[in-house]
């Protein structure tokens, strides 16, 4: 398989759970998404130099003595701690919300998880590429461009929010007596 056919899968399925549990749901869910891929991307330092300024707040509160920085995160760390935090948009999202009542509902979920997804499949496609350009675990995969989808996606979300408009309109008849 290509890069881009397994963007395309990865997409498909989160497209299928965006369905199935709603835009309410899926909100949260890409939140929690950009706030990890934000704070956990490889080669970046912000969860470093947030760990650090975390650790010295706390060290100068205790001891008053500023404790040593903490080593680099270990990039299985990163990966681990970036699932937790999926995880857990996804567990908080279940309990924030209740399951979507109508189709239109369901069907604007489509948007935000196909969105979910792009940023999940490219915190992944980077992971297993280091900042040098080496794959740190050898699957011979080229990265894909995600700004190569940006029209695909577009069309994608536009059809959905179309299809959900669609849907909302359609009443169905009351019952006669």
């Amino acid at each position: 398989m290509t890069a881009q056919q397994i963007f395309f899968f990865g997409i498909l399925v989160f497209a299928i759970i965006g369905l199935q549990r709603g835009w309410r749901r899926e909100l949260i869910s890409l939140v929690f998404a950009m706030i990890g891929a934000f704070l956990l991307i490889p080669g970046n330092g912000t969860f470093q130099l947030f760990l650090a300024r975390l650790l010295g707040a706390i060290g100068v509160l205790i001891s008053g003595s500023q404790p040593a920085p903490p080593g680099p995160l270990p990039s299985w760390a990163a990966l681990a701690a970036f699932a937790v935090v999926l995880g857990l948009g996804y567990y908080v999202s279940t309990k924030a919300f209740p399951k979507p009542a109508t189709p239109a509902e369901r069907i604007i979920g489509v948007v935000p998880a196909i969105i979910t997804g792009a940023i999940v499949l490219d915190y992944l496609f980077q992971y297993f590429t280091n900042v040098t350009g080496s794959p740190t675990v050898n699957l011979s995969l080229p990265t894909p461009d995600p700004t190569s989808f940006v029209p695909i996606l577009f069309v994608i979300a536009l059809v959905s929010v179309v299809v959900a408009l669609i849907t909302s309109r359609m009443r169905k008849t009351p019952a006669k007596k």
